[in-house]
């Protein structure tokens, strides 16, 4: 025997290869507890994988990921990624996720986010 398999391929045609890794979430997002009208809070996560993933914001149980606009900002340096909301009403408690994905996998880890009322 002594045979041994240099490359794993996975319906529907991804190949695994000697140095890919599956996307993981290293680090964060953490739970949080603000007051409404908090200035900001900031989730972020470190993510790993090769070929490197993409990463996604999500809210809550939405399918669309979240995008820049006047009061989420989402930026990215290097492996790690922030999630910041401004101006924190009680409509934005809930829950985060962080998502990594590449061609080869993906992996979430979730955050919540408790608003207390004035």
């Amino acid at each position: 025997m002594g045979s041994q398999f240099k490359y794993l391929t996975l319906f529907p045609l991804v190949t695994i290869g000697p140095t890919d890794v599956l996307p993981a979430v290293i680090s964060g997002p953490s739970n949080q507890s603000v007051d409404e009208g908090t200035r900001t809070v900031n989730f972020s996560c470190k993510v790993i994988g090769s070929p490197e993933p993409a990463i996604s914001w999500f809210q809550q149980n939405d399918v669309i990921p979240l995008q820049n606009t006047s009061v989420i900002v989402i930026t990215r340096s290097g492996q790690t990624s922030q999630l910041s909301i401004i101006n924190v009403t009680l409509a934005d408690q809930g829950t985060y996720k962080c998502v990594a994905t590449s061609n080869i996998g993906t992996y979430a880890k979730e955050a919540e986010l408790v608003v207390k009322s004035k």
